[in-house]
């Protein structure tokens, strides 16, 4: 699996992303009986006014939420 981790904004830094990506993506891969080698994860750790700008633009909701997520299919 490649994982790319990018943090965006402040407090991210204090946490260890890098073990809690791991340990989703083992459960998620288990759960859904995918191969991690077929996978990739891009991970942007941002703060509620930029993820609320983002499912503004993409979801017409612009309110902050947990997750967006998208096809690896271009849009």
């Amino acid at each position: 699996m490649t994982v790319d981790i990018r943090i965006e904004a402040g407090g991210w830094d204090t946490l260890d992303l890098v073990t809690l990506v791991a340990k989703a993506e083992e459960a998620t891969l288990s759960e859904l009986g995918l191969d991690a080698e077929e996978c990739v994860v891009s991970l942007v750790a941002t703060d509620d006014a930029s993820i609320a700008a983002l499912n503004g633009e993409f979801r017409d909701k612009p309110t902050p939420t947990n997750v967006l997520s998208w096809p690896v299919e271009d849009l």
